[in-house]
């Protein structure tokens, strides 16, 4: 839920909530008042029925007592008038009675009366209960009496429906042989101050329940308000939380920069922008070149601070409508929006380079890295987005067979060299289990002895459409794409394996010298995979040579350090291969476990002729030899290169002067004539 949806909703309920507020508060107005009056109600008519039922007490006991006083002096009193009566002597003796019975009793009063409705006696001197009997029609109560004989009860109140004074009884007095009723005799029950008590009790109950109805009110209301508060904040929690997940899912957590899924969509809506308002764009693929070097050397948290830095600097190369996005590990992409012409976006790429060629200061340490990148145009060419990243993609790794840290623009001639690949590398892939690789043996001649000491090994592809492939075809496709290890692997298990067998013939001395990669000594398992293969084959390790090429001190990470310094501590010697042609230094070959360097052939060509190149491998040697590091001298084809080389103090030579790379059986063969 959206946070405007989720407000719009808690208006809506707000508005809802404020009548229902006032109708919930008339409503416990109304029930405390009804529950009020029901309590009234019940309670007035309980004592009703209470007072009735000890006026039917009182009447008794008051009958028993006072009724033979009464037979005695009512003898024809009904026949005088009201005057009369109340001069008459026998009365006052009945008052006197009257009120000796009520005096006993509070709030009782009792009044005698004659067959006429005429007050003959009274226990105090009032004449409510006359009143309150003739408004209730005194005749009919009489007769009811008279005819019935019985206790006759009813109740005075005023226009209010509760508000009741007092209860009335009037009882028979029949003669003395109880044949026929000579007066009758009123009780007036007071509940004047019960009712007083009940109203009171009535309102505290009306108040307890109205303040306990709003309490319980006010309770739902707090409730409700941090219900509604709580679902207010799970509700934002909730929309924050799907804000954070929605970031995440398109940007990439390191860079912040957009993610593979967002820059497709980005691509997607520009692509479209361009083709309905034909403009120009560029895709650039951008791949940090040295970047694995820095990540293995110095660790994750180093390496991703340098993808913070690069990714920070290309996106102050670029305008505010460009977008770059983080693909993968060190692979960036930058979409050009709106570009007038090619060169705007060589001007970028070129500004790119220039930025990520600076120095990077990363926790104290100091660091160049490179970029190759790939532009891909649109819509110079109706093509895909899916189609308009591969060709910047195709054109990004011309860049990097070109020499790295350049640019190049998507050419179709490239799709095809692309397709041609993609054909080769599963052709590679194919190619141990089809048995296609060979090894060939190239001798390398001890200097003291003139005679050979080593071989070494070099694989050929036996490729069945293009015929014997020397490794300069194939082996940087390897690294490439990982093969070089399984291909790495099978070459130094078939040298070993031909070792054990010229050993077993009876060439101990010799050694065998195996090209390896730094993909192959980063791998976790190649360590453990030689001391197992010279285990397997039964070979000491100092019959084995590896040789790493100068450009691994320029890729060379810590675990690769350490992998060779364990292989030299059992044995194994460390040679550089090419030495010369690279970007060896001093610091490099004093550092690294090194036993024998081997200068390139391209020195050795004009050796005899430019005394340039005779002075360098002089200085080579001399500096190995300073450094006690053996010399071995590649390329050698003549008999004036071989006695110059020779007198400057080489080590060893190979080349095609002693012999070109020969099949297993020619080196064997070799091996015997010697």
């Amino acid at each position: 839920m959206k946070y405007g949806t989720y407000t719009t909703l808690n208006s809506k309920m707000s508005k809802l909530l404020q009548p229902s507020l006032l109708f919930a508060l008339l409503i416990i107005t109304i029930s405390a008042i009804l529950f009020g009056n029901l309590y009234q109600y019940l309670a007035i008519s309980d004592l009703i029925i209470n007072k009735e039922s000890e006026n039917s007490i009182l009447s008794r006991n008051f009958n028993n007592q006072i009724t033979p006083e009464i037979q005695k002096n009512i003898i024809n009193i009904n026949s005088l008038s009201s005057d009369s009566i109340k001069l008459s002597q026998n009365i006052n003796g009945l008052n006197q009675s009257l009120f000796s019975l009520s005096n006993a009793h509070q709030n009782i009063s009792i009044t005698l009366f004659n067959l006429n409705g005429f007050a003959i006696a009274e226990s105090r001197s009032n004449n409510h209960l006359l009143n309150a009997i003739q408004k209730s029609d005194f005749k009919i109560v009489i007769n009811n009496a008279v005819n019935k004989s019985q206790l006759i009860s009813f109740s005075n109140h005023s226009n209010s429906k509760f508000n009741y004074s007092s209860v009335y009884s009037l009882i028979p007095i029949l003669n003395i042989d109880k044949s026929d009723v000579i007066a009758v005799l009123g009780i007036k029950n007071n509940v004047t101050n019960s009712i007083e008590i009940i109203s009171n009790s009535q309102r505290l109950i009306m108040l307890t329940v109205l303040f306990g109805l709003l309490f319980f009110y006010l309770i739902v209301i707090i409730t409700q308000s941090k219900s509604n508060k709580l679902l207010k904040e799970q509700a934002e929690l909730r929309i924050i939380s799907e804000e954070e997940i929605r970031y995440h899912a398109f940007h990439d957590p390191l860079t912040h920069l957009p993610n593979r899924s967002y820059f497709q969509r980005i691509l997607s809506l520009v692509m479209s922008q361009a083709r309905r308002n034909e403009t120009l764009i560029a895709l650039m693929f951008l791949d940090l070149d040295k970047f694995k070097t820095i990540n293995d050397s110095y660790g994750h948290n180093v390496g991703d601070n340098v993808l913070i830095e690069a990714a920070s600097r290309i996106q102050q190369c670029l305008r505010e409508c460009d977008t770059v996005a983080r693909i993968s590990g060190d692979e960036f992409t930058v979409i050009l929006d709106g570009i007038s012409t090619v060169d705007d976006a060589e001007l970028i790429a070129n500004r790119i380079i220039s930025s990520l060629n600076k120095i990077m200061k990363i926790n104290d340490l100091e660091f160049t890295i490179g970029v190759s990148i790939g532009i891909s145009l649109y819509p110079l060419s109706d093509i895909s987005l899916e189609q308009l990243i591969q060709d910047a993609d195709i054109a990004m790794f011309t860049s990097k067979r070109n020499g790295r840290n350049m640019f190049s623009f998507f050419e179709q001639e490239m799709l095809l060299h692309s397709k041609q690949r993609l054909k080769f590398e599963i052709d590679l892939r194919q190619a141990i289990e089809r048995k296609e690789f060979i090894l060939h043996f190239q001798p390398i001649i001890d200097m003291k002895t003139d005679e050979v000491s080593s071989m070494e090994a070099l694989i050929r592809w036996r490729h069945p459409t293009h015929g014997i492939l020397l490794p300069s075809h194939f082996i940087k496709l390897a690294e490439e794409n990982g093969q070089i290890i399984n291909i790495g692997s099978w070459v130094l298990n078939e040298a070993c394996h031909q070792l054990a067998i010229w050993h077993l013939a009876g060439f101990e001395h010799l050694k065998i010298s195996v090209n390896i990669s730094i993909r192959q000594i980063d791998d976790k398992n190649f360590h453990s995979y030689v001391l197992s293969t010279l285990r397997k084959y039964n070979l000491k390790p100092n019959k084995l040579e590896l040789e790493i090429t100068e450009s691994l001190f320029l890729e060379c990470s810590h675990t690769t350090l350490k992998t060779l310094f364990q292989l030299k501590k059992i044995g194994i010697s460390i040679a550089i291969d090419d030495f010369g042609t690279g970007y060896s230094s001093l610091a490099y070959l004093k550092s690294f476990p090194i036993d024998r360097l081997k200068i390139d052939q391209y020195f050795i060509r004009e050796v005899t002729k430019d005394d340039d190149n005779a002075a360098i491998t002089q200085a080579i040697t001399s500096l190995a030899h300073t450094l006690r590091l053996g010399v071995t001298v590649e390329g050698v084809e003549t008999v004036e290169q071989y006695k110059l080389l020779k007198s400057q103090y080489c080590d060893a030579m190979q080349g095609f002067f002693f012999s070109k790379p020969l099949s297993v059986k020619e080196a064997s063969e070799l091996l015997q004539s010697a």
